[in-house]
């Protein structure tokens, strides 16, 4: 016929043309920090040349998947390759997927969403390993966009809290420090348990 030839069949030609016609979606995944205002990008494995991207916004971590997850909503304008997360994504999951048309005149529509695992959270710490003896602005250590009012407390371990500085023990070991942030908006009260190991 038009597409393969006449007569024999030429297979490698044949099997090439197949795959232009209805190629395959391997794989969708992303890389995120897990962090607002942090770029995420996703990346797919297919034998299309040419592919349509969306972000979603989901409540819940997940695996791949071929269908659209119940709990992602798709995030207006995120049709890149990667995307900033903003404040609407805090303590949501991303996802990336990659839209595939192939057959004939593009008839058939083949969609993979990327598995994901990590909340947007808004906020983190710089470091999790210090050295012994040394000691660390509060500020440098905490990272946030949020401007609420931040307080540290120590739960655990042998360091200290002083002039708004973290102090290493003399000696390896592992310090908890409870770390909140005050509702500012647009941020709510945000806080979590920072685990620092000191070596």
């Amino acid at each position: 016929d038009a597409t393969f030839g006449h007569g024999l069949v030429n297979l490698v030609s044949a099997f090439a043309e197949l795959d232009v016609m209805f190629p395959k979606i391997i794989s969708a995944s992303l890389a995120t920090e897990g962090r607002i205002g942090a770029l995420a990008v996703g990346t797919a494995s297919t034998s299309s040349a040419t592919t349509t991207s969306q972000w979603y916004r989901c409540t819940a971590p997940g695996d791949a998947t071929s269908s659209k997850p119940a709990n992602c909503t798709a995030i207006a304008n995120a049709v890149a390759t990667s995307y900033k997360s903003t404040i609407k994504d805090l303590r949501k999951f991303l996802r990336y997927s990659v839209t595939i048309a192939s057959g004939v005149n593009n008839s058939i529509l083949s969609t993979t969403f990327s598995a994901t695992a990590i909340p947007e959270s808004g906020a983190w710490i710089s470091t999790s390993t210090l050295e012994s003896k040394t000691k660390t602005p509060l500020g440098k250590l905490l990272r946030s966009p949020s401007k609420g009012l931040r307080t540290f407390r120590v739960v655990g371990g042998s360091c200290k809290l002083r002039k708004s500085a973290l102090i290493a023990p003399a000696f390896p070991g592992v310090c908890k420090l409870k770390i909140s942030i005050a509702a500012k908006a647009p941020f709510p009260k945000l806080g979590f348990t920072a685990i620092i190991t000191f070596s």
